[in-house]
């Protein structure tokens, strides 16, 4: 079956350097007696259990060696249905919520018994059992999530709203019946079982856009035949990731369908591979591990060599996007720049944090090896205090061993500035810079800087989101392409366009761009002109007006196409009365209106045949202005 990327695929482990009371001596007891496993990993005696004590626990209880498969098969378990127990996104699991009928701890006892008997050979048996399975947040009819289940991953499709049950919590759930030989279980969203067929196979068809329920669209096979197929009702049309509709239909298994042939109107041909929404990529098993960043050795920075090159460019549809490797590593930095008097911010360290804990919630590892935060509290290491030398040690961490598949992020809070740009690139004559710790010693960061750091390197098909909340951070990654909604298109000639492709529509180029291989996408707190707040109040947590605003919006709907989730983002700060405006720059012309926002799924393949930057119009050096997250030079 085609690979589906509008899906839920929980990989993280749990946080293993977490700190907690000294365990018991005596071993741990049977979840049978669900009420003494609580008490025994309950060491805080709160009443409650995380997420990391259940994993810890059901490792512990099973002896699973850490990190093994067996491990990952439980961390994802538990992290996949967390939010059909956790409805109260507490974070924890309540006693009651754990020792209750049909409470987590019942699911996880099955779960499980199941990962014990999934060692031993078994026997089919073609009895079948029921599971309960519970609805995402947020999910609707039609929709498909897959998760782990016995190291492979299945697809369920949730039925009509006349077939969900409600529990007593208000979670929906829906029953499906599975073969009981299967290693299956109530604690994980399952895939709907198949009528096996001989005759038969699914192929999945992409909807082009504008085309409606009743169309006809034309899919040819591999013997030179043509299927005449027709766009069913919107009720059975499923959504990927990258938000581009499809629906599944069968053809006989004599028939190998290679691609789809569609009319788009206005004399335009789309030919979209029936598995173009995803491409090979490394293995994660088979590449090195990354390098825990305590161990890295830094270089001196070299800036990309001048001039062009080119490069090969995906040669697959528009619509299609890189399969993730399930690799993903961040740094985040938050400087609040303590004890000085002239720079002192508020909220730049609980930004950090704040991004650190959505990152966890969504799949992020947290060791050394995946996860750098830098701030100047107390407690921070010099290795870990945001300096200038420490940040080009972070950003050379970030791109060490990444590979096409990775999935990377990048989070900076603190002072943006500007001085005068001598290359005349700049479009505004000027360098939007960020400021270490130790700015008026090392010096700032410009933006030249930061692109030759963390976007040059990025290879094709591996992929860096970013969010500066910072002032003058609209270009602050030089990214070649702004989105502007609604405006025409502008080339890197200055030329304006009315073309409608997908590799122009809505984005303007820069006058002198730098173009790379990797899918880099940032959401910057303002425009180069503008200042981004530092806010707090009486109310509410010290923090940056854009990471606040970044975080809420993406919790309120965590799929948003990506001019939805921009226009979320203002419309927050435009609630809170901020006059700032955020701004979304890329490295891939992609299609935005089509494109759901995500963590973690769906990478840009590459469509610029040459990198490096481009200098078609010299610019004189511009004068600099600050003042609220700025500091002037």
């Amino acid at each position: 079956q085609p690979h589906n990327n509008n899906i839920i695929t929980p990989t993280a482990p749990f946080n293993s350097t977490q700190t907690a009371a000294a365990p018991p001596t005596r071993p741990p007891p049977s979840l049978s007696n669900k009420s003494a496993w609580f008490d025994y990993y309950d060491r805080d005696y709160s009443g409650k259990l995380s997420r990391d004590e259940i994993i810890r626990g059901a490792v512990e209880t099973l002896s699973v060696p850490y990190g093994s498969k067996k491990y990952n098969d439980i961390s994802n378990t538990i992290h996949s249905v967390w939010v059909v127990f956790d409805t109260d996104r507490s974070g924890s699991i309540e006693r009651h919520e754990f020792c209750g009928p049909d409470g987590f701890g019942e699911s996880l006892q099955q779960a499980m018994m199941t990962m014990n008997n999934s060692q031993s050979t078994t026997t089919t048996q073609q009895s079948k059992k029921k599971v309960r399975v519970g609805i995402p947040s947020g999910y609707g009819p039609g929709k498909q999530v897959m998760v782990p289940s016995g190291g492979k991953t299945e697809i369920v499709t949730i039925p009509d709203r006349s077939e969900w049950i409600y529990l007593n919590t208000g979670q929906a759930t829906f029953d499906i019946e599975i073969p009981t030989s299967s290693h299956y279980s109530a604690v994980q969203q399952q895939a709907k079982p198949q009528k096996p067929t001989t005759m038969t196979k699914t192929v999945r068809v992409g909807i082009p856009k504008g085309s409606n329920p009743g169309s006809k669209v034309n899919v040819p096979t591999s013997d030179g035949k043509t299927n005449i197929v027709t766009i069913p009702d919107r009720s059975k049309w499923i959504y990927l990731n990258t938000g581009q509709p499809a629906f599944d239909i069968q053809v006989p298994t004599a028939q190998q369908p290679q691609a789809a042939h569609y009319s788009a109107g206005g004399g335009t041909d789309i030919t979209t591979s029936a598995s173009s929404y995803h491409t090979t990529s490394s293995s994660s098993a088979s590449l090195p591990p990354w390098k825990n960043y305590n161990d890295m050795i830094p270089a001196s920075y070299q800036p990309p060599p001048l001039g062009m090159k080119s490069v090969s460019v995906s040669p697959q549809s528009n619509l299609s996007f890189v399969k993730t490797s399930s690799r993903r590593r961040a740094l985040i930095i938050g400087i609040n720049y303590t004890g000085d008097k002239r720079a002192a911010l508020r909220g730049c360290i609980n930004d950090a944090k704040n991004m650190k804990n959505l990152l966890l919630r969504n799949q992020f590892p947290n060791d050394g090896s995946h996860m750098v935060v830098l701030v100047d509290d107390s407690t921070s290491s010099n290795n870990h205090r945001p300096t200038h030398s420490n940040i080009f040690k972070a950003m050379q961490w970030l791109m060490q061993g990444v590979r096409g598949g990775d999935v990377l992020f990048f989070h900076f809070s603190g002072h943006g500035a500007q001085v005068p740009d001598r290359t005349g690139h700049e479009a505004d004559g000027l360098n939007e810079t960020i400021l270490p710790l130790d700015y008026k010693k090392g010096g700032q960061i410009t933006d030249d800087e930061m692109w030759g750091s963390l976007v040059y390197p990025l290879p094709a098909g591996a992929r860096l989101t970013a969010l500066m909340d910072c002032c003058h951070s609209g270009t602050g990654l030089d990214l070649p392409f702004e989105y502007q909604k609604g405006k025409k298109t502008t080339n890197r000639y200055g030329m304006t366009s009315t073309s409608s492709s997908i590799r122009n529509a809505n984005w303007i180029e820069d006058i002198n761009p730098a173009h790379s291989q990797g899918d880099v996408v940032l959401f910057s707190g303002c425009q180069d002109d503008q200042t981004s707040a530092d806010t707090f109040s009486t109310n509410t947590e010290a923090g940056g007006a854009m990471t606040q605003s970044f975080i809420s919006a993406f919790e309120s709907n965590p799929y948003s196409t990506y001019p939805e989730f921009l226009s979320a983002i203002q419309r927050s700060l435009r609630q809170r009365r901020f006059s700032q405006i955020p701004q979304l720059t890329s490295s891939q012309a992609f299609s935005a209106e089509e494109r759901i926002f995500s963590f973690v799924d769906g990478i840009a393949p590459n469509r610029n045949p040459h990198i490096g930057r481009i200098k078609n119009k010299h610019v004189r050096p511009g004068r600099t202005s600050d003042r609220g997250r700025g500091i002037g030079p």
